[in-house]
């Protein structure tokens, strides 16, 4: 046991280790690595002297274009290539983007900046404490303390929470923010929203007349403790650990269900979301039933902690299940991988949950997917056993009967003889 414990906290240590250290995924294995510093490395095989000048504009080509996601970590990132696909950074110092993104981008740092080289085709997700958009972002999704567009244009809607906002630029349609405190000028800089201005604060503000295009709409927040961004950080957090110490139980306890995940998805879909709903429904129902009667109470308040602490764990499982399901897809096989977009995954799922309307219908879509892959297991090995049971009464029965029927004939062919 001790020794289970001792390999249990090793592999704990060693995980954490490895997310520290920078990594990078990419399609080509020899395109360059973003270090922490943010220097560009290329991890390509050193060419012969002799090499024809088409092989280095190729090489240069490949260094300035990624196809696919990517997904960094490490101190100061700076992304000055093209990125076809997603873009997932965690960073514990500074991240740079100047460059083009063409899918979303998903950000956790000290500091974000949208360079004015930079163009996020489609969302940027990002928590961090300070955030500075010079650049084109289509939707922004912001969590920090200060944000600033700052000559920057986010094309559609903008949604943020933060204790000052600073529109120094162009929101091309509504916004909708909490915030403490907004400016829209910066000296000569007159910034402008074209939509909807629709804002949560302590009290009133004053919005300078010809900012905001369409309405201005107010609401008084409603106490300070669930708005501010140290709640949202400690809630991320909560998750980040949650998940990690599922996952590291996961792996330590059952490693053969950790690893037939992707086949249990692909092969029992209806029963996993079927097992969701009527284990979401019917528990509480059962449970309750046996407090009424009185002489089963203490099964029923077992049943209600089972069923409590199944729901707070089923968002996990499903991050992890859907963490191992991209692995597999993205050949991602080390550690280090698996452990990097395990943390981006949930974030990323986090980050959709804080989306008005959108984010509410997700988060209880994963949890009962995630209730349905954890009972799962054991309803349809209950059903097979059930089902085995069923089967093996019958041919029981059927050679009891088949030796019923020889033992008739045999005594009347007994009785015709005599």
């Amino acid at each position: 046991m001790l020794r289970n414990k001792t390999k249990f906290i090793a592999m704990f240590a060693i995980l954490i280790l490895l997310f520290l250290a920078p990594f990078a995924f990419a399609d080509d294995e020899n395109q360059p690595v973003v270090t922490s510093e943010g220097q560009t490395e290329n991890t390509a095989p050193p060419e012969n002297e002799g090499a024809e000048n088409q092989a280095t504009e190729s090489n240069n080509s490949e260094e300035n274009f990624k196809k696919g996601d990517v997904y960094l970590t490490g101190n100061n990132i700076t992304v000055d290539y093209i990125i076809d696909g997603n873009l997932f950074i965690i960073s514990s110092g500074e991240v740079t983007i100047n460059s083009q993104i063409a899918g979303d981008a998903f950000v956790m740092a000290s500091k974000v900046t949208i360079g004015e080289q930079g163009y996020i085709f489609s969302n940027l997700f990002t928590c961090a404490p300070t955030v500075e958009i010079k650049g084109v972002v289509y939707d922004a999704y912001l969590l920090a303390q200060n944000v600033t567009i700052s000559g920057g244009y986010i094309y559609r809607d903008l949604k943020a929470s933060s204790q000052t906002l600073n529109v120094w630029g162009t929101v091309g349609r509504n916004a909708y923010v909490n915030t403490n405190e907004i400016s829209f000028t910066n000296e000569a800089v007159q910034g402008m929203i074209n939509g909807d201005l629709n804002y949560s604060a302590k009290s009133e503000l004053s919005i300078p007349e010809g900012s905001v295009v369409g309405n201005t709409n107010y609401s008084a927040t409603k106490g300070a403790e669930g708005t501010t961004i140290q709640s949202y950080l400690l809630n991320l957090g909560g998750l980040l650990v949650l998940i990690i110490i599922v996952w590291l139980l996961g792996l330590w306890l059952t490693p053969k269900l950790m690893e037939s995940t992707n086949e249990m998805i692909k092969t029992r879909k209806l029963p996993i979301i079927l097992s969701g709903i009527l284990g979401f429904i019917l528990t509480p129902i059962v449970a309750v039933l046996l407090l009424i009667l009185g002489i089963t109470a203490p099964v029923g308040m077992l049943l209600f902690v089972i069923y409590f602490l199944l729901l707070a764990i089923s968002k996990p499982v499903f991050i992890i299940v859907l963490n191992r399901f991209i692995c597999h897809q993205l050949k991602i096989d080390k550690p280090m991988g698996i452990f990097g977009v395990l943390i981006v995954t949930g974030i990323a799922l986090w980050a959709i949950g804080l989306i008005p309307y959108v984010g509410p219908i997700v988060s209880m879509i994963t949890a009962l997917l995630g209730l349905g892959i954890l009972l799962t297991p054991i309803v349809t090995k209950n059903a097979k056993k059930d089902m085995a049971q069923i089967a093996k009464e019958k041919e029981e029965k059927r050679n009891q009967k088949k030796l019923a029927n020889e033992n008739k004939k045999s005594n009347e062919k007994t009785n015709e003889n005599k």
